[in-house]
């Protein structure tokens, strides 16, 4: 059984869960800002992230920068031109 933390930003639409992802904090970030999140095979995006999700992000980028967690699965929601963040999971092991 897989130990984890997880944010969460409840919403009505449906939510696609993407695993083994790498976030990042640029210097200077701030929730209006986007955030780069490379995924498992090999692309990179922009991820609009929920204020309520600001400090999860920066925790899991942090944790994976420097190998303290196994990996992170995010949620995200196509809204249009841009797709928002609403999970942040963080898994320790599984």
């Amino acid at each position: 059984m897989p130990v984890m933390e997880t944010a969460v930003i409840p919403t009505p639409l449906p939510i696609e869960q993407l695993a083994w992802v790498r976030p990042y904090v640029p210097e200077g970030w701030t929730p209006d800002d986007c955030a780069p999140v490379d995924h498992a095979d090999g692309a990179r995006s922009q991820l609009r992230v929920h204020p309520g999700l600001a400090q999860a992000w920066r925790r899991a980028a942090l944790l994976m920068e420097h190998g303290l967690c196994r990996r992170v699965v995010i949620g995200v929601v196509d809204a249009g031109e841009k797709v928002g963040l609403q999970v942040v999971q963080v898994i320790w092991h599984d």
